[in-house]
């Protein structure tokens, strides 16, 4: 238990540390990487159940990015590999619901089970992808502050601003409980069920104490739900370009029939 702690506790690390190197992508505004993010879920989500090889074409976005930015893929795929199984295991029960067959192109007929199993797989696991990308290379006051500037609701992103702070707040807690747990009983391996409900309790009441300061603190500097990230008002040519660019490639992603395409080339050679 104390080693799942300490990783998420370093996967938080790596998101500040990552969304502070000060690279290209870093620099944006934020309004601009938080416009490409939804475009690119919106879009992504948009493929037909079926449509294997075109979900498969948005896979492009995220590996450019990881390209330009350095972003760890072994750190990717460690950190969302919980929920790329849960996405598999939901995946896996459309094989035995759905049983219609269909025309997979070069890969004759299969079952529809099949096909939608592998597009939700890949839907789910671009996009845990696409917003991993966004935490990584955004600070999550700037992220907040893109969303404000788009009209989300002033109470949603602080809701999230504060959701991002405190899980910090309980994980430090959490494991600094579970050492002085395992001090009173060396040996053990993880926690007694008799001490489970004392341990949550526990749990909670020392974070809340500790959120409390935190929030206190932040009105003391003068938080009042306003985002002062420094970061400027209105998005520069280049951030435009950025965005127009991602509208352009996921419009031709979403419109281009790869299944079509590889089936003339096949049929050409």
């Amino acid at each position: 238990m104390s080693h799942k702690l300490s990783e998420k506790i370093l996967l938080l690390n790596y998101f500040e540390k990552t969304s502070d190197q000060g690279t290209g992508m870093t620099k944006l505004n934020p309004t601009s990487k938080v416009l490409v993010t939804i475009l690119y879920l919106v879009i992504l989500m948009s493929f037909p159940k079926y449509e294997i090889l075109g979900t498969a074409g948005m896979v492009l976005y995220p590996s450019v990015l990881f390209a330009v930015e350095g972003i760890s893929l072994k750190r990717v795929v460690k950190s969302t590999g919980p929920v790329i199984a849960v996405l598999l295991l939901f995946g896996c029960v459309n094989i035995l619901i759905d049983r219609t067959m269909i025309s997979a192109g070069i890969l004759g007929t299969i079952p529809g089970g099949i096909a939608s199993c592998i597009t939700l797989s890949l839907k789910g696991t671009l996009a845990v992808t696409a917003s991993f990308v966004l935490v990584a290379t955004t600070k999550i006051d700037e992220i907040c502050y893109g969303l404000q500037r788009i009209r989300v609701p002033k109470v949603i992103c602080i809701q999230i601003l504060l959701m991002f702070r405190y899980l910090s707040v309980i994980l430090n807690e959490a494991e600094a409980m579970n050492e002085a747990y395992h001090l009173r009983a060396p040996g053990q391996r993880g926690i007694n069920k008799k001490a489970w409900g004392s341990f949550l309790g526990q749990l909670l009441i020392r974070s809340l104490e500790k959120a409390e300061i935190i929030y206190e603190s932040m009105m003391l500097r003068g938080f009042k739900g306003e985002f002062k990230t420094g970061t400027r008002q209105k998005m520069k040519k280049n951030e435009i370009a950025y965005f127009l660019f991602w509208l352009g490639v996921f419009l031709v992603l979403r419109t281009f029939s790869f299944a079509e395409w590889i089936g003339m080339v096949i049929s050409k050679v």
